[in-house]
């Protein structure tokens, strides 16, 4: 005698995914991550520039008003506390003399941040004279 318990007969094949399957999947993801990351990466080093940027311009405004105490904001000609960029990516410095001053963002080497490129350009500081001139112009805007 036969007994029918209900269950449907299923074979035990395994349903997951062959190696090639994986493969494609991996070189896929590596395309993708290889065509990423250097946009992802120019755009996190432009995001730095326009933090050096917008200090430098808080510098120069500081400066116009407080041309007595210009030292409130710099050890030794470098932006100290007041600057708000990391001092690994850029390193602000300040020259002042009695007729005029300069403002200038180095980029670091360490972090990487002097491969940044403005249109397509490298450079090797920013600056900002007190006459109002900008170096490089491509970088300000």
């Amino acid at each position: 005698m036969i007994r029918k318990n209900g269950c449907n007969d299923v074979s035990n094949q395994s349903q997951g995914m062959t190696l090639i399957e994986l493969l494609i999947v991996v070189i896929i993801i590596g395309v993708l991550t290889s065509v990423a990351y250097p946009s992802y990466s120019q755009y996190v080093k432009k995001s730095y520039r326009q933090q050096a940027i917008n200090d430098m311009a808080r510098i120069q405004l500081y400066i116009e008003q407080n041309r007595e105490n210009p030292d409130a904001i710099m050890d030794s000609g470098i932006c100290n506390q007041f600057c708000r960029t990391s001092p690994e990516r850029y390193r602000i410095e300040i020259t002042i003399s009695p007729d005029d001053y300069l403002i200038s963002a180095i980029p670091q080497a360490s972090s990487g941040q002097r491969r940044d490129r403005c249109n397509g350009d490298t450079y090797t500081r920013l600056s900002l004279a007190e006459s109002g001139e900008i170096h490089p112009e491509k970088c300000w805007q």
